[in-house]
C-alpha cells in the first residue's frame, strides 16, 4: 500500500543548509504501483500553488516559486500515475488515489545547551503560534561541514543527546520543527515525519580552557588558562572559574579569557579540591575541563627533635 516515508520543506529562498541536496517540499514514498511515478500537488490554504513530477515512484518534489509563510496551512498531496502526465490535469479530489501530509514551515528555537564529554543537554521551544508536535535537533560539525548527529525529540522540550566530538573541530546545533504525518494516540510521536526547514546553526562550546597555573590562599583560589578558539557566529563569550570537590561543583565565579579568581572559605572542608574552567556562548554552556588538584593547607609541624 502506498505510504509516506518522510516529507521535508527546505526554503529555496535561503542558503542550502548542510546535508540538504535540494530545496522545496520533498517527499519520500513507498508502495507505488508497478509502472508508475509519483506526482505531487502543493496546497496553500487549500489552493493549489505548485506541482511536481518524480522520475520514479519513490520520491517527488515541488519547488515552490514563492516563500511559504508561517501561519498559513500547507499540505502536500501525492498520487501515482503512468509517466508523461501533466500533474495539473490529474484528479486530486479522489481520496482513494491521493496521499496527504501537512507541510511544516515554522521554526522552533533552542533555548539552552549544556555540553559534557559524552553529550548535550538541550531545552527548546516550539513556534509560538503553532501546534507543532515536536523538535528535530541536528549536531553539525562546523569544521568538516557535516551532520554528525540527528535526534527526534518528540514533544519533550528537554532532552539529553548522546554525542562525541573530534579534537580540534567546532560544532553547532540546529533545530527543525517536526510532527508525525499520520495521527496517533495521545502523547505518541512516531515516524513517518514531516519536517520543517532547519533553523540557523548555533555554535556550541565543546572544549574547555586549558589550565596553565593554579594558586590558593586562605581567601580563595586563582588560575590562569589558555582559552580555546571561538567559532564564527557564536553567542556572547563568557568564562568561569570552577571549584570542584571530587568532580562535584562547589562554587563558580566569572573570569576572563586568560584566567580568574574565586573567593571562597570552603577549601579546608573539601576532601578532593580541584580547579577547572569553562566557556559559554550565551546560554550554551561548555564542559568543565582541565581540572587540577589543589593542596590548600600549608604543611604542619607534627614533631620536633634535637640533633646533636
Amino acid at each position: 500500500m502506498p505510504a509516506f516515508q518522510s516529507v521535508q520543506y527546505i526554503d529555496p529562498f535561503a542558503p542550502l543548509p548542510t546535508g540538504a541536496s535540494q530545496a522545496g517540499v520533498s517527499a519520500s514514498v513507498t508502495g507505488a504501483p508497478a509502472g508508475t511515478v509519483a506526482y505531487a500537488q502543493l496546497l496553500g490554504n487549500q489552493i493549489p500553488i505548485g506541482y511536481g513530477t518524480g522520475s520514479t515512484g519513490t520520491a517527488v518534489r515541488v519547488l515552490n516559486t514563492m516563500p511559504l509563510v508561517a501561519g498559513l496551512s500547507y499540505q502536500l498531496l501525492v498520487q501515482f500515475q503512468a509517466a508523461g502526465k501533466n500533474p495539473a490535469d490529474l484528479d486530486w479530489s479522489n481520496p482513494s488515489l491521493v496521499l496527504g501530509s501537512p507541510v511544516v514551515v515554522e521554526l522552533g528555537r533552542i533555548n539552552t545547551a549544556q555540553v559534557s564529554s559524552t553529550g548535550i543537554a538541550v531545552s527548546w521551544e516550539p513556534p509560538a503560534t503553532s501546534s507543532i508536535a515536536g523538535g528535530f535537533v541536528q549536531l553539525v560539525d562546523l569544521t568538516s561541514n557535516a551532520i554528525t548527529g540527528s535526534y527526534y525529540l518528540g514533544p519533550a522540550q528537554n532532552a539529553t543527546l548522546t554525542a562525541s566530538f573530534t579534537t580540534g573541530h567546532s560544532y553547532g546545533l540546529r533545530l527543525s520543527a517536526v510532527q508525525p504525518i499520520t495521527g496517533g494516540t495521545m502523547g505518541s510521536f512516531a515516524a513517518p515525519y514531516t519536517v520543517g526547514p532547519p533553523g540557523p546553526v548555533l555554535p556550541i562550546p565543546v572544549v574547555a580552557p586549558a589550565l596553565a597555573s593554579l594558586s590558593c590562599t586562605e581567601a580563595g583560589v586563582a588560575a590562569t588558562w589558555t582559552a580555546p578558539a571561538v567559532p564564527s557566529g557564536a553567542g556572547p563569550t563568557r568564562y568561569e572559574i570552577l571549584l570542584l570537590d571530587g568532580g562535584k561543583l562547589i562554587a563558580s565565579g566569572p573570569a576572563g579569557d586568560t584566567g580568574g579568581q574565586l573567593a571562597t572559605s570552603e577549601l579546608a572542608g573539601l576532601a578532593d579540591p580541584q580547579l577547572a574552567a569553562r566557556v559559554s556562548y550565551g546560554s550554551f554552556v561548555g564542559p568543565a575541563g582541565g581540572s587540577a588538584g589543589l593542596f590548600p593547607l600549608a604543611p604542619q609541624i607534627v614533631s620536633v627533635s634535637a640533633v646533636a
